[in-house]
């Protein structure tokens, strides 16, 4: 981003160079790195534009083939977030421009003004360029949530007063359903024995009613699809899906948690060597391939530290 770079890429429309220089100086006294491009036609405005990414353009109002409300229409057209500033001779004519949809109108010679629209347009732009990077950043972070929870083994499900909003693969297969639609908007209630209502309601009323507080577990007989029935343990916590306020539930079914010990230590056996504690081959070829992901991902280095160890036989 501009402001970040500490460069101004400035794009100025104009015929004259002597005028384009005196811009440029005045911007440079207030401080800015500037690197400019000059021209006064359509066309080779058009190719600047579609070509290079520009921080500011300023522009004159004299320009017989050039008339300022073409350049805000050609970076409408363009689809560019760019300021277009205009510099003129006539104050009468102030009005006009600024309803052909430029962000300001600098009578020439103003030097002070000059220098403080630029700063304005520079911040505006530069804020609007971090909504949008936040933007990004945040999808790209629900997405990958998303991920993580579909792959998620805990069944995991989000509840506004009481009820499904969302549930993952995890929370479908423990309670025996097939779809999605199968259980959105299904009251949670309805998932718990009847014999454990009250015991169940009064945990969560007590969570909900309180917006800070820690998570919460309640352990009841929980219903499949079938009638089934099953002990788990149900943990409440504090949660947002697309800015909503909601509940996010984890249940754990307690004969699945006793065997995921054993899982546990299984994994163990499997993920370390026995004779020097250090990663077996095959967790080292998994942590390898998560250092290259990782670099592809972020588009930058990536390291994996490795403890060698020589081990002397008689």
């Amino acid at each position: 981003m501009a402001r970040a770079e500490g460069i101004l890429r400035l794009l100025i429309v104009d015929d004259s160079l002597t005028e384009a220089d005196a811009v440029i100086n005045t911007l440079r006294s207030a401080g800015h790195a500037v690197r400019a491009g000059r021209e006064d036609d359509f066309d080779a405005v058009e190719k600047c534009l579609a070509k290079q990414s520009w921080d500011l353009l300023i522009c004159r109002d004299h320009l017989p083939s050039l008339a300022p409300i073409e350049i805000v229409n050609l970076i409408k057209h363009l689809g560019k977030d760019l300021p277009c500033v205009v510099i003129t001779d006539d104050k009468n004519a102030e009005k006009d421009l600024f309803r052909s949809g430029v962000q300001d109108v600098i009578l020439k010679g103003d030097v002070e003004r000059l220098k403080f629209v630029a700063e304005r347009e520079l911040d505006n732009l530069f804020m609007r360029r971090l909504g949008r990077r936040n933007e990004r950043a945040l999808r790209e972070s629900e997405k990958r949530s998303r991920a993580l929870l579909e792959s998620s083994r805990d069944a995991v499900a989000y509840m506004h007063e009481g009820m499904h909003i969302y549930v993952n693969r995890a929370y479908l297969a423990l309670f025996g359903y097939q779809d999605q639609e199968d259980i959105d908007g299904l009251p949670i209630l309805d998932l718990i024995d009847s014999e454990d209502h009250a015991k169940f309601k009064m945990v969560f009323r007590q969570f909900t009613e309180q917006a800070d507080a820690k998570p919460a577990t309640v352990t009841a007989q929980c219903l499949k699809s079938g009638g089934y029935a099953f002990v788990a343990d149900i943990e409440f916590s504090h949660a947002q899906v697309e800015g909503e306020d909601c509940t996010q539930v984890v249940v754990r079914d307690r004969n699945v948690a006793a065997a995921s010990e054993d899982n546990e230590q299984l994994k163990r056996v499997r993920d370390y060597d026995s004779l020097t504690g250090l990663y077996s081959r095959t967790r080292f070829v998994d942590e390898l391939q998560l250092a290259v992901n990782q670099a592809a991902e972020n588009q930058s280095d990536s390291a994996l530290g490795i403890t060698m160890v020589k081990i002397w036989s008689p």
